[in-house]
């Protein structure tokens, strides 16, 4: 007879060690994808309509918004600001990953008669999941 049981835990990942692009990189290279196409399409709203379902990003609308003169460049700038500053692998990181724990037990009894071997194993596995869904 046998009785293991384990315990395991996984942190959440570092997202640092990755070097990923902040969220100011991140706007930086979409408004030069933006400018860009718009130089080549003449307009935002000519650049926009070739989306195939009329969503493009958050970015991308504010820019829209600003060339149909829906807002300021200063509120522009002031969202710019406001969007610059989040800190959206840390908002990932809190609400999607989480530290998970897995236990496992097994419990195995063999037995040798003769020319026969018999084994019996029981294994229970629980885990709290490292990746947080909706589902409980």
């Amino acid at each position: 007879m046998s009785i293991n049981a384990d315990w395991f835990i996984t942190t959440k990942p570092n997202f640092k060690s990755l070097n990923l692009a902040s969220t100011s990189d991140i706007i930086d290279y979409q408004t030069a994808v933006f400018d860009a196409n718009v130089a080549e399409k003449g307009s935002a709203a000519n650049f926009l309509s070739s989306f195939e379902y009329n969503y493009y990003n958050p970015l991308f609308q504010l820019y829209l918004d600003q060339a149909n003169g829906d807002i300021t460049s200063g509120e522009v700038n002031a969202t710019l600001r406001q969007w610059r500053n989040n800190d959206y692998y840390k908002e990932y990181r809190d609400n999607a990953w989480r530290t998970a724990i897995t236990q496992r037990y097994n419990v195995t009894v063999s037995q040798k008669a003769g020319n026969s071997n018999h084994l019996l194993s029981f294994n229970y596995e629980k885990d709290s999941q490292r990746v947080i869904s909706g589902k409980k």
